[in-house]
């Protein structure tokens, strides 16, 4: 009942939701804030990228999100509106399922994986600079980071090819890998451009696109049909435990919790490093056990990091408003000017 009826003192009163429409708000002129300056707010689903673009180019809407890099140049010559970005919080990375007995349980395969994708080409091409080339679970935005353990393996496919040869696979092989459409900044060229690359270096990879309802009902019931499926994670916490904890912790602390529903991963000394981390108050501790925790991830490649994404929003410009790198859309920090 209360998420249809929903009470709060925010700045906004909830006033109607009509599923797959809309949801409507209107200002509370007694917020303890003051008063919003937009005094009606509407949420409207958008799914096609193409209709979004159009909503706000005939002014039907103020606001799009996930603007194709693209319709940029569109977007900012109409007139009307203007493609705005931020450094998000969200990583873009393929899990690997690490837990069976074939290739991808090798760490040398996983490493040969990594320096296979040239993530700086993927950035360029597929997303049109939008996004920042990672080598770590975390980002800037994020406390227990670390800049010299989270730099990009560099593109060097004769490094993986020769990893693959020591990992007793000189000819590759083939896996199966998962991805969205449209749930990321340009998700299925992304993963798309990463089968290619693959494939540069012997390694076969059978793409299967996924609706995202039932990509992501998949993933939280561990019953993905496949070897790795591309996914992003925002850390609205902005501290490392809510990545490495919830992504990565395998359960092999004894008296510990059990291993977390999105890790396919098992390494004793990252899980004690993690868990000692959530037990201690200090902050320089607890970056130097972070830092021993990424070593280890580092060391083990579980994922094939691909890159922090850049959010880019299309605009009207009659509206005054900075993107947030949590993705939030904070109605109270717009206003609209004449």
């Amino acid at each position: 009942y209360f998420a249809n009826h929903p009470v709060g003192t925010g700045p906004y009163r909830f006033v109607k939701w009509v599923k797959d429409q809309e949801i409507v708000l209107e200002a509370n002129d007694a917020y303890w804030a003051g008063k919003p300056k937009v005094k009606r707010v509407v949420f409207r689903p958008i799914p096609e990228a193409s209709s979004r673009v159009a909503e706000l180019m005939t002014g039907g809407v103020d606001v799009i999100t996930n603007l194709a890099p693209e319709a940029v140049p569109t977007v900012n010559g109409s007139g009307v509106a203007e493609a705005r970005s931020v450094p998000s919080i969200r990583n873009i990375f393929i899990v690997l399922d690490v837990k069976g007995e074939g290739p991808l349980h090798d760490p040398k395969v996983r490493l040969a994986l990594n320096y296979a994708v040239d993530k700086e080409a993927i950035v360029k091409h597929v997303l049109g600079g939008f996004g920042v080339p990672v080598g770590c679970p975390l980002n800037p935005y994020i406390f227990g980071y670390d800049k010299a353990l989270c730099e990009p393996f560099p593109y060097d496919p004769e490094k993986a090819k020769k990893l693959l040869a020591e990992a007793g696979y000189p000819n590759g092989f083939t896996f199966t890998m998962s991805a969205p459409s449209g749930r990321y900044l340009n998700d299925r060229q992304v993963a798309e451009a990463v089968v290619g690359q693959l494939k540069k270096v012997g390694v076969k990879v059978d793409l299967r696109i996924k609706e995202w309802s039932t990509y992501v009902k998949q993933i939280l019931n561990r019953k993905l049909d496949t070897d790795a499926w591309l996914i992003g994670w925002g850390n609205a916490q902005f501290d490392a435990d809510n990545t490495l904890f919830t992504l990565l912790y395998g359960g092999t602390v004894e008296g510990g919790p059990p291993q977390s529903k999105f890790s396919y991963w098992k390494d004793p000394e990252f899980d004690k490093y993690v868990l000692e981390a959530q037990q201690i108050v200090d902050q320089e501790k607890r970056k130097e056990l972070y830092r021993k925790a990424l070593e280890r991830v580092r060391a083990g490649a579980p994922w094939i990091f691909l890159h922090q994404q850049k959010d880019i929003y299309g605009v009207a410009k009659r509206v005054k408003w900075k993107p947030r790198p949590d993705e939030l859309l904070w109605a109270f920090d717009m206003e609209i000017v004449k």
